[in-house]
């Protein structure tokens, strides 16, 4: 039996890319009229309309994921984690709204995704190259 302090060891390790993962995801990035969004949890502003960027509660700040609908598995996206939450219960991520439509589950609000943790061979890239596609 693992004992308290191994298994919060186990938690910092970085993840390893491995299978894929079933996940409840959801979108943020919708303000009523007057408010902006802060900065994200790595610092940066939060441009949810521009930026492939991804909240989660434990994955370290800079993990990379590779999200496919599994509905439609044409529709693929790489986000980066740059932030914490969601703070729902029952939902593990919160993507960007521009991730959202890409993925095609913007206008259902919630869906199950397939999601694939990539290598970190390379620094987030905060959505910017991905974002001019």
């Amino acid at each position: 039996m693992i004992d308290l302090l191994t298994s919060a060891l186990i938690a910092l390790l970085p993840p390893v890319p491995g299978e894929p993962e079933q996940m409840v995801v959801s979108h943020y990035g919708q303000l009523p009229p007057g408010q902006s969004w802060n900065r994200l949890k790595d610092g940066s502003l939060f441009r949810p309309e521009q930026d492939f960027v991804a909240a989660h509660r434990t994955l370290p700040i800079g993990t990379r994921l590779l999200l496919t609908n599994p509905e439609q598995p044409e529709q693929k996206v790489v986000v980066d984690v740059l932030d914490r939450g969601p703070f729902i219960r029952g939902r593990d991520l919160d993507i960007s709204t521009v991730a959202a439509r890409k993925l095609g589950i913007y206008e259902q609000g919630v869906a199950q995704v397939e999601v694939r943790l990539l290598p970190a061979e390379e620094p987030p890239l905060s959505g910017i190259l991905m974002s001019l596609n």
